[in-house]
């Protein structure tokens, strides 16, 4: 079982709450702390927009999305908030088609990914600041579920036809609709029109974002992988 303490907007509720564990917990969660907080390994970037709700397995999006916002900021020099709600029901409806291509039976649910997916799903369905789309307190599961029905049928098929994946596509996007309302299907940013594929294209580069890792020295690095601060930074 795994312990989180409240932030440290509640310092009150934080203490009754340690209070409250034994002290074998309390010494496991200082140890994770002390590696997590360490110089060397956390390398926190300033928000563009709030703090996102990070429950229910959208933590890898949460961070996925602020490094976006960043290299968005950097090119364009605008502060843009990016809608983690988009990408969220994006990436139900990517798993419903995997689900019909790849002959599975796995209900749609969000779940731990890298930052080479958010990178992979803003290439195949674009991206949308969160002032053009923004849904509170979607319920996922409920989603997920309703998405699992409507590709039921189709992953019954051994195979589909052109024109019965793009069926499959439409009524994928007509489940979301009827859960999360239209999405906007062009929109401004700077005096510029975009829609979410034309938006996610001009930002995210044509080669992969490159990956570095902050060195360690007590690990080996035979293929020279590990960085400088100075590096990442």
């Amino acid at each position: 079982m795994t312990f989180t303490f409240p932030g440290k907007k509640c310092r009150v509720i934080a203490l009754l709450f340690a209070l409250a564990l034994p002290m074998h917990v309390q010494g496991a969660q200082k140890a994770c702390s002390g590696l997590l907080t360490a110089p060397d390994y956390d390398l926190e970037l300033p928000l563009i927009g709030d703090v996102r709700e990070q429950c229910g397995g959208t933590c890898w999006l949460s961070a996925g999305l602020t490094l976006v916002e960043h290299s968005v900021h950097a090119q364009s020099g605008k502060k843009i908030a990016l809608s983690e709600d988009y990408l969220t029901a994006m990436e139900l409806k990517h798993q419903a088609l995997s689900m019909v291509l790849n002959h599975l039976d796995a209900v749609p649910a969000m779940q731990g990914r890298t930052f080479p997916h958010v990178e992979s799903l803003i290439r195949e369905y674009g991206m949308l600041p969160k002032s053009e789309f923004s849904y509170p307190n979607p319920d996922w599961a409920r989603i997920g579920d309703a998405l699992h029905a409507a590709a039921a049928p189709y992953a019954a098929k051994r195979k589909l036809s052109a024109v019965e994946y793009e069926r499959l596509a439409r009524d994928l996007d007509l489940v979301l609709e009827k859960a999360l309302g239209q999405l906007p299907d062009s929109f401004r940013v700077g005096g510029k029109r975009y829609t979410a594929k034309t938006f996610g294209a001009a930002f995210i580069p044509v080669r992969s974002f490159k990956t570095l890792f902050l060195k360690d020295a007590s690990v080996p690095d035979p293929l020279n992988l590990h960085h400088s601060l100075r590096d990442v930074l």
